[in-house]
């Protein structure tokens, strides 16, 4: 599987070769605390999400916890690696009842800063394997408060991922955030 680079990822091919992004849905939530991507089809390789987000908790930033079809059992694990500022951390979950990660900036950040994040999600809809995933996220909260962080997660479960819930931990997503749902074909 080829990922285009992150300076390229608003120019996505239309075409259906093997490897081409499909845009499948967007979701531009405002002033929610839960939404869903819902009935998305089997017929890709895998997924990609991609998204700009802030939120309106009053502090510098947010986070949402995630899960697949509706699935609230302890069915997920992942580990992250984070840089901020100048220090580094690391840390790991298992059996946790969603994946919750993804900082974003918040009411107390500097005006006008927004996150990004790519989301892959590979092999979704393969029903003889469990889900694997890799997610980049970055943001920066003022001019001295920067962080990125790299997570792997996985999803213990053969079921074909049909349904992604993001819910913000606390407050709500505000105007200008966009979730962007890709589909990859396979070669």
């Amino acid at each position: 599987m080829s990922l285009l680079p992150l300076g390229i990822i608003g120019q996505v091919s239309a075409a259906t070769s093997a490897g081409a992004y499909e845009l499948i849905t967007t979701l531009t939530p405002n002033a929610v605390s839960s939404f869903s991507f819902t009935s998305i089809p089997s017929t890709y390789t895998h997924l990609q999400l991609r998204a700009t987000v802030r939120g309106n908790y009053s502090s510098t930033n947010m986070g949402f916890t995630v899960t697949f079809n509706g699935d609230t059992a302890a069915n997920y694990s992942y580990h992250n690696l984070r840089g901020a500022n100048s220090a580094i951390s690391s840390g790991a979950t298992a059996s946790a009842s969603n994946y919750s990660g993804l900082s974003h900036p918040a009411n107390m950040a500097a005006a006008n800063y927004f996150s990004g994040f790519v989301w892959d999600i590979l092999d979704y809809a393969n029903t003889n394997k469990f889900k694997t995933s890799k997610i980049f996220n970055g943001f920066v909260t003022a001019s001295n408060n920067n962080q990125i962080t790299y997570d792997s997660s996985s999803w213990r479960s053969t079921a074909a991922i049909n349904q992604i819930t993001f819910n913000v931990v606390v407050g709500s997503v505000v105007t200008g955030t966009r979730f962007s749902l890709y589909g990859i074909k396979g070669a």
